[in-house]
């Protein structure tokens, strides 16, 4: 649960990196590789397996928040006209990637074994790393340096938050809940004055916390039947929990088109 949260708090992170006069694609390619260096430590056995995960929420978390930002700027330098259709489809590959990631990999995990999942996560985002630097202008080392940093400072709060008792994981997520999408709201004000935007994205990343929070299974939970890592019983029927998780970015491009045609029609 705390993982879950941190993820939704890094990017963050993320969007402060890009305003070191470093170019987003070098972050995103930085991220992917941090990510991609946490899947292969995760390779060494179980006692890296928690600085692993904090690899990749960390690395991970600091390429998506440039990720839907890049591509915004490449639509408007490029073909302006096709921005609402390049982000719907970027909405939309976020999730497929999601459903089947969460398939293909739990898959080979519990099929083959749980080294060659890390193995083919490892790989997949080394890819990644290596495709964004393709179309990469040349940047000082310096600044990549800076990026890298503050990857690695942001580490040790996540990894610190481990050895935290449980009751002050509740209190530092609750405070997060509120913090996170304040801070986007100032962000956003500062960057546009336009207070009904910023008041939009505060409401819609305030409900997010919310909802996730609403659906708590024990004390930190804030993500829907991934907290025990159990398999649920529903009508006799055994359903692993990876199936929720890939369920859930289904119904995120089901809603999605659902809301885009409810607006669509007024």
């Amino acid at each position: 649960s705390f993982i879950l949260a941190s993820a939704f708090v890094i990017p963050l992170l993320g969007s402060l990196a890009a305003r070191m006069k470093v170019p987003e694609l070098a972050v995103i390619q930085i991220g992917l590789a941090v990510g991609s260096a946490g899947f292969f430590m995760m390779l060494l056995g179980d006692s890296w397996v928690f600085e692993g995960l904090c690899l990749i929420v960390v690395g991970t978390g600091f390429a998506r928040a440039l990720i839907a930002s890049t591509l915004g700027r490449l639509i408007r330098e490029r073909n302006p006209e096709d921005e609402q259709s390049a982000f719907s489809a970027l909405y939309t590959w976020f999730n497929v990637g999601s459903f089947l990631g969460a398939i293909v990999l739990a898959g080979v995990g519990e099929k083959v074994s749980w080294r060659a999942a890390f193995l083919l996560g490892g790989l997949s985002l080394a890819a990644g790393a290596r495709l964004a630097g393709r179309s990469l202008p040349s940047t000082p080392l310096s600044r990549r340096g800076k990026v890298l940093a503050l990857m690695l400072v942001s580490l040790v709060p996540v990894r610190l938050g481990f050895l935290l008792p449980i009751a002050w994981l509740d209190y530092i997520m609750g405070t997060l809940c509120v913090a996170a999408p304040a801070t986007m709201f100032v962000l956003q004000w500062r960057s546009s004055r336009n207070l009904t935007s910023a008041l939009t994205l505060f409401v819609l990343a305030l409900g997010i916390f919310v909802f996730f929070g609403l659906y708590e299974h024990s004390a930190t939970t804030i993500n829907i039947f991934t907290d025990r890592f159990v398999d649920r019983e529903v009508l006799g029927l055994r359903i692993p929990t990876t199936f929720f998780q890939a369920l859930d970015p289904t119904f995120n491009i089901g809603l999605g088109a659902l809301m885009a045609l409810v607006l669509s029609s007024r």
